[in-house]
């Protein structure tokens, strides 16, 4: 059985930043609540898209799928609506993706900063006026530069891996993206911390489930 409203629109959010069929009443509650960032694209749904290609592409060998990532990185650009958030990270993916393959360093924040001198060259204007390019640069920075400090901190308090990540990067993103969110909505709930800390958690649960269903019964068109 198919996925359907509001499911659907939930998953397709989560999985693809898709928001048009949200209703008025849904976003007021996600950015009330400090949950906007979860139904932003970040390199856990591209590597979520990748490890999808990879199932597809199993007769493939491993390294000349290295050479068809690009490709279809574009492809999830173009079904994710050109959005910055989007573009940011499957730029992140492909410099990763170049290191890879000639054997290179990579550091996440260089990657960063690299991407957003590409965006500045590209369209200047798109910076200055694209809140969402800056939420999704302040929410990654954020994880590149305390990611691991709250790592080690909610390692005190959880065992489960998924449990941890799924927390420490869902405070970070919220922390790092708090003051965006008050200047330009005029919100700040401290509740918000809170609604993280019970939300976050399920939202790779969710992610991974939704994956799974597509993978094994086609169901992405239940989800566009």
């Amino acid at each position: 059985q198919g996925f359907h409203y509001p499911s659907a629109d939930l998953l397709s959010g989560l999985l693809f930043g898709y928001r048009a069929n949200f209703d008025s009443i849904t976003k007021h509650s996600l950015s009330f609540l400090g949950l906007t960032h979860l139904i932003a694209i970040s390199g856990y749904n591209v590597a979520l898209f990748l490890l999808l290609v990879d199932k597809v592409l199993f007769f493939v060998n491993r390294l000349h799928r290295l050479y068809l990532y690009p490709f279809f990185l574009f492809i999830f650009i173009i079904i994710t609506g050109f959005q910055s958030s989007v573009i940011r990270a499957c730029l992140m993916a492909l410099i990763q993706l170049f290191a890879l393959k000639y054997h290179s360093d990579y550091d996440n924040l260089d990657a960063l900063f690299v991407v957003m001198l590409i965006f500045f060259l590209w369209n200047p204007a798109r910076i200055y006026f694209d809140l969402g390019f800056w939420l999704s640069v302040c929410s990654t920075m954020g994880i590149i530069l305390f990611g691991k400090v709250f790592l080690n901190f909610f390692r005190k308090y959880f065992r489960n891996t998924i449990i941890q990540e799924a927390l420490a990067m869902g405070c970070v993103s919220m922390l790092a993206t708090m003051l965006i969110s008050y200047v330009f909505f005029g919100q700040f709930n401290l509740f918000a911390i809170l609604a993280n800390i019970l939300v976050a958690p399920l939202v790779p649960v969710l992610m991974l489930g939704a994956f799974n269903y597509i993978v094994n019964f086609n169901g992405v068109l239940d989800l566009l």
